[in-house]
């Protein structure tokens, strides 16, 4: 596998758990080692096994995210490289949850079978135990040398698990909470690893998690309808009189375009909401962690330049060329834009 400079540069990983040094340490010392030279030259190969082994893990959850989600992985290059990989591990199992398709009956149990599996990693790595899984090994670590909280990885499985079960969400607030449950649990991960933990900063993760969650819902409209899914809430669709047959047969309907406009307009109040709180009061290594929101700029840019047409093909159409062109103005005037 091939990677770019700057990625092999900033997935170095120089520690590993504990727990991992003392099974190392206990397994040489149960040899018949009579010379100590001998002896730490054993532990030395050892240890030096499982820090490659981690970091090929760590190569993996990067791939799969470069490779599944490139605008997840363009704002992780902005990231403080001391954090950079284990925020990658973050994306790796956001992407894997996410992933998992809703069952088409209730007869139909893989969907749940495949997020017990993820909820089960999760658990053997707060359990100090990973189960062998590269996600899992690579999370583990993560977990134990930035003391990321539980809470966080509870709150989004729960928001994943439910939106398995449920067929169309009830209200905007039910996209908010979503937001805040998944997105927003992430991007706190990100300030919890830098060891940022105040209300304000949560609460400002928080409005950049609803902005680019709904964001991404707007976006993946397309996609959702030709998967016989309405993601669009409720209290919206009737309010209009934008019908499910309609969006499930790809109508470009005045009703359709009217939703949209309501909820990209209450993204884009999240989004300039992130950005004051965040340039108002965030550091520069804590807005590096609120950038990581930037898609949802370039996708509610695009809404507008369709009037608000979320099956468009503009919208799904490459977007790494402005991102990156908008990551880097961001950088470069130390502000988010």
């Amino acid at each position: 596998m091939v990677y770019s400079c700057a990625l092999v540069c900033h997935l170095r990983t120089t520690t590993f758990c504990r727990t991992s040094q003392q099974i190392l340490i206990s397994r040489v010392q149960n040899q018949s080692v009579s010379d100590s030279a001998m002896f730490r030259r054993q532990l030395s190969s050892a240890v030096a096994a499982v820090s490659s082994r981690l970091k090929s893990d760590y190569d993996l959850c990067t791939l799969s995210v470069r490779s599944r989600d490139i605008d997840s992985f363009l704002c992780s290059l902005f990231l403080p490289s001391t954090i950079r990989h284990h925020f990658i591990v973050l994306k790796a199992l956001n992407l894997e949850i996410a992933s998992i398709a809703p069952a088409r009956s209730a007869s139909s149990h893989p969907a749940s079978m495949k997020f017990h599996f993820w909820r089960d990693l999760v658990d053997s790595c707060f359990a100090n135990s990973p189960i062998q899984h590269p996600i899992a090994r690579a999370l583990h670590h993560s977990i134990y040398t930035l003391s990321l909280s539980r809470s966080y990885f509870d709150r989004m499985l729960h928001h994943r698990e439910n939106d398995l079960k449920s067929k169309q969400p009830e209200s905007l607030s039910a996209l908010e909470n979503y937001g805040i449950g998944t997105h927003g649990a992430i991007l706190s991960l990100g300030l919890e690893s830098l060891g940022y933990q105040k209300k304000e900063l949560i609460d400002t993760a928080n409005h950049f998690g609803q902005a680019l969650s709904l964001a991404i819902l707007l976006r993946g409209t397309r996609h959702h309808a030709e998967c016989g899914r309405v993601y669009l809430p409720l209290t919206l669709t009737s309010k209009y009189g934008l019908t499910s047959e309609s969006l499930l047969r790809l109508q470009e309907t005045d009703p359709l375009k009217e939703v949209t406009f309501r909820i990209a307009d209450l993204a884009r109040a999240h989004w300039d909401e992130g950005v004051r709180a965040a340039n108002e009061s965030a550091d520069k290594h804590q807005r590096k962690i609120f950038l990581q929101a930037a898609p949802t700029r370039i996708i509610l840019d695009r809404l507008q330049d369709v009037q608000f047409n979320p099956l468009h093909a503009k919208l799904m159409r490459d977007s790494r060329f402005s991102l990156s062109s908008y990551l880097v103005q961001c950088s470069v005037q130390g502000k988010i834009l």
